[in-house]
């Protein structure tokens, strides 16, 4: 199974784009997003297998993948309508309309009727949580954040760097540097 393709976007489209990797393209389906072509990006991913097609999903962080995994469970919920789904919205107001059985909120979204949002109510109330930040995997920025702390800069400042960096794809030294230029920069320096 693919978990994740690192590369530069080589072409995009309304439903996927292609990342090329070590001179091979991989075509996965995104959901509408602010990708642009030339861009090096990590995509977390699920591999979709048929018996005519397989198919790569990505998402730009883990907990949109989590949420997809879990809508896919649903009976009646497929790869594509959970791409749809989270097109249309985002992981964390899925995983509260969830929480809050709010049927009226999933039922507007495309491909889901009445029945099916209360499958997805019934199927996902325990095991979906809203998260108001999306979890971390990528390890090259989790040290770099931890290099930061350590140097004494502030939980607000750690979450700035991580929200401004969390898309880019970079090594830790690169991280650290570029870290410590935004807050330069945050700070008026």
């Amino acid at each position: 199974m693919i978990s994740f393709v690192k590369g530069l976007i080589y072409s995009k489209d309304e439903e996927k784009v292609i990342i090329e990797n070590n001179g091979i393209g991989y075509n996965i389906y995104v959901s509408p997003n602010n990708l642009n072509v030339g861009d090096n990006v990590l995509l977390h991913t699920y591999q979709h297998v048929r018996e005519d097609e397989i198919s790569l999903f990505g998402f730009l962080d883990t907990f949109d993948r989590e949420v997809f995994l879990h809508l896919i469970t649903v009976k009646g919920i497929g790869p594509k309508t959970a791409n749809n789904i989270l097109a249309k919205s985002n992981a964390k107001d899925i995983a509260t309309a969830v929480a809050n059985s709010d049927v009226n909120y999933l039922k507007a979204l495309p491909g889901i009727g009445p029945k099916s949002a209360q499958q997805i109510i019934l199927d996902l109330q325990k095991k979906l949580v809203a998260s108001d930040e999306p979890i971390a995997s990528n390890n090259d920025l989790e040290d770099a954040l931890s290099g930061l702390a350590s140097l004494g800069l502030s939980t607000n400042d750690i979450k700035y760097v991580k929200e401004q960096l969390r898309l880019k794809v970079m090594s830790t030294d690169e991280y650290l540097k570029a870290g410590l230029q935004l807050i330069n920069k945050r700070k008026g320096g």
